[in-house]
């Protein structure tokens, strides 16, 4: 599974976590008090299988791939 997560200052962490069973749940903790962690504006979760094939997608409402102005590219960050 990868989580991709956009703040509200525009930058993107990806984190992975295997998934081990069928059925289950992931936690992920981005404290707000914090003035060092910006807040988070949208995520995408991709649920990918042993052969590394995308099997499903969660998408906040907000999300939308990421235009790099400084690169002239689109990414979709993994």
């Amino acid at each position: 599974m990868i989580l991709t997560v956009r703040f509200w200052d525009n930058t993107q962490k990806c984190f992975r976590r295997q998934i081990d069973r069928r059925r289950g749940i992931a936690s992920f903790f981005f404290p707000e008090k914090q003035s060092d962690v910006p807040k988070i504006l949208t995520y995408r979760i991709q649920v990918f299988d042993l052969a590394n094939e995308l099997v499903e997608t969660w998408e906040h409402q907000f999300w939308t791939p990421l235009i790099d102005l400084e690169d002239n590219k689109i990414s979709s960050a993994h």
